[in-house]
């Protein structure tokens, strides 16, 4: 007896020191689990000073705390052991890798508090260089110096949970898949608003430019002459003498372009054109190809294509990102709740300005432009 009282006090203990570690990183949903396994453990400890009960029928097992078991009478007569547990999944909303998304590969400035990031670059108009007499007036260029300011932008949203979810957590697995899922929602809405902005402002692909001179037949153009086409006009573009890249490494899309691309073949019924044609590693093993739900446009049930390189951007973020838990009522309905908040600034900023728009280049209709070379 001496022995389980003994390491009870030794459990109460440990659990007491986890909510004090919890309180002081500020993690209120660890505290909330830890304070909660605390007055289970205590409870099941006067118990068993109270009725002197064997071990095994009053000690908590906190290793098993989250398969609660428990009888019940069923339909037919006879008790049956429930099983209850938890299936703590949530649909991605974006193509994550390994824990990394695409904006992942964007060169990223951490700032310590809410910034106006200014940009100033060079316009020119007049007379470019030509041939002039002896004497003549020489042509004349002008350069004049603009700004373009970009804020940080606010991202956030808040889940709710009941009191009683939170009051039967069986151990800090449910805490953690709370603030996981809330966390893992919010980088992917990140994602796709990052996707969205860039190719709001990108320069649209106009494939008549295009029409008739690949060597494919009219009709029988492939993905990569899509994929080609759009590189070089990413190219005459963006080519700088000073900044930047003239190609993209990167292209973003939704799953039927994909399937294109995976299925692309040199002419009907020949080679695949991929070098890797694998549909289970192709394009997860190459990081030009990712998805995201900002390409698929609803209105027209169009895949989007967009092109860029990811060192011509650069993503702003303030380097914090709130989390917050809280109980609230619910008036209207009587209930208790709990909020879990996050938030997060960031804004995306190019390193070209002026001209023909930030430096992507955006398909609005992959599926047209291609039939269109």
């Amino acid at each position: 007896m001496l022995d389980q009282v003994l390491n009870k006090i030794k459990a109460l203990a440990e659990l007491n020191e986890r909510a004090e570690k919890a309180a002081a990183a500020q993690n209120a949903v660890e505290v909330l689990s830890a304070q909660k396994a605390w007055r289970d453990a205590k409870r099941g400890f006067t118990h068993k000073i109270r009725n002197r009960k064997d071990e095994a029928h009053t000690t908590i097992k906190l290793s098993l705390y989250n398969k609660a078991k428990n009888f019940i009478h069923s339909t037919l007569g006879g008790n049956r052991l429930v099983d209850d547990d938890y299936v703590l999944n949530q649909r991605a909303e974006a193509d994550v890798r390994n824990g990394r998304r695409w904006i992942d590969r964007l060169p990223t400035r951490m700032h310590d508090s809410l910034v106006n990031i200014n940009r100033y670059f060079m316009t020119t108009s007049g007379t470019p260089a030509s041939i002039v007499a002896e004497g003549d007036p020489k042509p004349q260029r002008e350069k004049v110096q603009n700004l373009q300011t970009f804020q940080l932008q606010k991202l956030a949203v808040t889940d709710l949970v009941t009191q009683e979810a939170v009051y039967a957590l069986r151990n800090e697995r449910f805490a953690d898949y709370l603030v996981d899922a809330h966390l893992e929602h919010l980088l992917d809405r990140l994602e796709q608003q990052i996707t969205s902005a860039i190719a709001s402002n990108a320069f649209v692909f106009n494939s008549g430019l295009f029409a008739g001179y690949s060597t494919s037949a009219t009709g029988q153009a492939t993905w990569h002459d899509l994929l080609q086409a759009m590189q070089k006009q990413h190219d005459f573009l963006f080519a700088d003498h000073f900044v930047g890249e003239k190609f993209g490494n990167i292209f973003i899309t939704y799953h039927r372009t994909l399937y294109g691309i995976l299925t692309d073949r040199n002419g009907f019924g020949r080679d695949y054109l991929s070098a890797q044609h694998d549909i289970s590693s192709f394009v997860l093993s190459d990081d030009f190809f990712w998805w995201s739900e900002a390409m698929f446009d609803i209105p027209t049930s169009a895949d989007r294509g967009l092109l860029l390189n990811t060192d011509n951007f650069e993503l702003h973020m303030l380097d914090a990102a709130d989390l917050y838990f809280e109980r609230v009522v619910d008036a209207a309905d009587e209930r208790n709740l709990y909020r879990i908040t996050a938030e997060v600034y960031f804004v995306v900023v190019p390193r070209f300005l002026g001209g023909t728009g930030w430096p992507a280049v955006v398909s609005n209709n992959t599926l047209t432009d291609r039939n269109g070379l």
